[in-house]
């Protein structure tokens, strides 16, 4: 999945959330207004809960396979998902995978790490390449003023010759 999709899926799961926020608190609103029972509230708040906890589940899972892909592709070595392995915990739901949070951090840091050791080596080379571009603008600039003197040296010369 690419990052557009990615942040698409993120947004879609953010509005899910705000969605079960407004409709159980509409659902309470109704249930108190009725003069519900104490334990049809407190269904609702565990229903509720369910409903977070499966979208923070999904939120993980999709994090997780994004720092996976990310971690692919800088050549960063990472666990491999399986339900083996030990940096992997399954969902409730069926199917569903996440990184531990001990093994999404370690990745995490060592993704962080490569990209630092790309930049650094990027801006050596850009140091470099901005020295070499000073150099050459003093020496252009070093030329022109030669051109400049000498074309005013020739004229004043020859301004000179005439009155002799």
């Amino acid at each position: 999945m690419g990052r557009l999709g990615y942040c698409f899926s993120l947004r879609r799961l953010a509005w899910e959330e705000r969605k079960i926020t407004r409709l159980y608190r509409r659902k309470r609103r109704d249930a108190e207004k009725a003069g519900q029972p104490l334990h049809v509230l407190q269904l609702l708040a565990a229903d509720e809960g369910n409903e977070r906890l499966n979208l923070e589940e999904q939120r993980q899972t999709l994090v997780s396979f994004r720092l996976v892909e990310e971690a692919r592709r800088l050549l960063v070595p990472y666990p491999s998902p399986g339900i083996t392995s030990t940096a992997w915990v399954a969902g409730s739901t069926m199917g569903s995978i996440r990184l531990t949070q001990v093994a999404y951090f370690n990745l995490h840091q060592r993704i962080r790490q490569e990209r630092k050791e790309r930049r650094d080596a990027w801006l050596a080379y850009s140091g470099l390449i901005g020295a070499v571009a000073g150099l050459l603008g003093v020496g252009v600039a070093f030329v022109s003023a030669i051109t400049t003197y000498r074309s005013a040296l020739c004229a004043n010369e020859g301004e000179t010759a005439g009155w002799r």
